[in-house]
């Protein structure tokens, strides 16, 4: 078996030998973007590397100038996903975080590519898959070949650290009746925390119940929509609960994955006031920003960051020590994600904060099953 993560590196390339079509799904931390390049360096020949966003060029850049691979970008081009369908061709392909390839009209480009391709090679990476994301893949590429180390995996084998993943649970407000649930456009109702999220669960299960009764797709969009509310809302509640935590967190260098732009500004403002809102990274806020905080992270002239809907992947982040998770949702990947960002990390910490008997439980077992529980607590906050 494997005890370092060079010789994990040294067997995906000699995996590429026999395999043209790869998947590496590798937990954050082992290494996946430089099996890559020692798979590029080995094959040889023009390589096109997909990538989520375009700041992520950046990041692979900065890969294979730190390990004196930059002569290799010479025959590499980048291109978003978005934009496949503008360099399909009998090229080599690296599919990074290749989850984002699972929409329909891309799995068709996938087709068309593996159509021009004479004997050419495609990688594909990801932290994790499902076992349909790879079946869409297989259907496209059967003699696809997978090679999987996942986070418990890697911990197990002393690749990674042992984290510490710390479970805090916070409680609806049945007392006050501050929030307005709106059954209609004329008829709403005062209510508590706690009668909120009745009200909106009642309206989640009616769509769902109505979806599987008529097949109706209206009702579908309905459905998802609700629980979205729902998703939101629960994030919604953990608000003080948050900046009460990382304030306990504030000597430490810390990424915060938000629920919404709206809950990270807040958290953020109400741990370090304006130097907190400045450190909040979303979709909104031009690249240029985006790069220039992660530059001062990165060069330790700011400690926290608070990201929505960012930064889970294709980015390098220096010395995180602690990562507090506001909202997860029913995907195994989207904790992956997030916790392998403090893995790099001595001693990494996590946090996850969830609301007790809601829907956040459902996301819990969703995100740790397979997980050692022998490294996760539930602590409440005065514990800390």
């Amino acid at each position: 078996m494997f005890s370092t993560k060079t010789q994990i590196q040294d067997y995906t390339v000699s995996l590429s030998v026999s395999h043209k079509n790869l998947l590496l799904e590798l937990a954050t931390g082992l290494g996946k973007t430089l099996s890559a390049i020692r798979i590029i360096e080995k094959v040889g020949g023009k390589w096109i590397i997909v990538i989520a966003e375009t700041n992520h060029e950046l990041n692979w850049i900065d890969e294979f100038k730190k390990h004196n691979k930059e002569h290799l970008l010479e025959n590499v081009k980048f291109s978003c996903y978005q934009s496949l369908h503008k360099v399909i061709g009998n090229y080599n392909y690296c599919y990074d975080e290749c989850h984002h390839l699972m929409s329909d009209k891309r799995l068709s480009y996938l087709h068309d590519i593996s159509a021009w391709q004479l004997n050419k090679h495609n990688i594909f990476l990801s932290a994790t898959m499902t076992w349909k994301q790879k079946n869409n893949i297989k259907n496209i590429l059967p003699d696809l070949f997978e090679f999987k180390v996942s986070i418990s995996k890697a911990i197990e084998l002393g690749l990674l650290p042992k984290p510490s993943v710390y479970l805090i649970p916070v409680e609806l407000d049945n007392i006050k009746k501050n929030l307005t649930f709106h059954f209609s456009k004329t008829k709403s109702v005062a209510c508590t925390q706690e009668g909120y999220y009745k009200f909106i669960t009642n309206k989640v299960n009616y769509y769902k119940q109505r979806f599987f009764e008529l097949g109706e797709e209206r009702y579908k969009l309905a459905w998802l929509k609700a629980g979205n509310d729902r998703k939101k809302f629960l994030s919604e509640c953990k608000t003080s609960a948050a900046i009460e935590l990382l304030q306990k967190l504030i000597n430490k260098r810390t990424i915060c994955f938000a629920g919404s732009i709206k809950q990270a500004e807040e958290v953020s403002y109400g741990v370090l006031k304006d130097i907190g809102t400045y450190s909040v990274v979303h979709s909104k806020k031009s690249k240029k920003i985006r790069e220039t905080l992660i530059k001062d992270f990165n060069e330790e002239k700011i400690h926290h960051l608070y990201a929505v809907g960012m930064l889970k992947e294709g980015m390098n982040l220096n010395n995180i020590e602690t990562g507090v998770i506001l909202q997860l949702d029913n995907v195994e990947r989207y904790f992956s994600q997030c916790h392998g960002r403090v893995l790099r990390s001595i001693t990494p910490e996590q946090y996850i904060l969830f609301v007790e008997n809601s829907q956040d439980e459902v996301y819990l077992n969703t995100a740790l099953e397979g997980f050692n529980m022998d490294y996760v607590a539930t602590i409440n906050l005065d514990e800390l």
